[in-house]
């Protein structure tokens, strides 16, 4: 995963190979939860979040969406889930 404003694969073509799909947009974290905000390039170019349950020896996955709307943040998450615009894959 690259950083957020780093150089990554936004499409399908490679223009410099080696670089990876996703980058990361903004992380949210509190004592239990983590929520990564990230893009992620390719075919199908989306907005991506994912919500581990944070414990001082694990992460585990507990939710994970897509939208092809913008999620810059836990601002952007609640009115994408409001539009009706945001996938959840679990």
């Amino acid at each position: 995963m690259a950083e957020p404003g780093a150089d990554w694969n936004v499409t399908d073509v490679m223009v410099k190979p080696g670089l990876p799909f996703y980058r990361l947009g903004k992380v949210a974290l509190s004592k239990s939860l983590c929520i990564l905000f990230y893009e992620e390039g390719g075919f199908g170019w989306s907005y991506r979040v994912d919500v581990f349950q944070v414990a001082p020896d694990a992460a585990n996955l507990v939710w994970r969406a897509y939208s092809f709307q913008t999620i810059d943040g836990p601002t952007d998450l609640l009115t994408t889930i409001d539009s009706g615009k945001l996938v959840s894959e679990n």
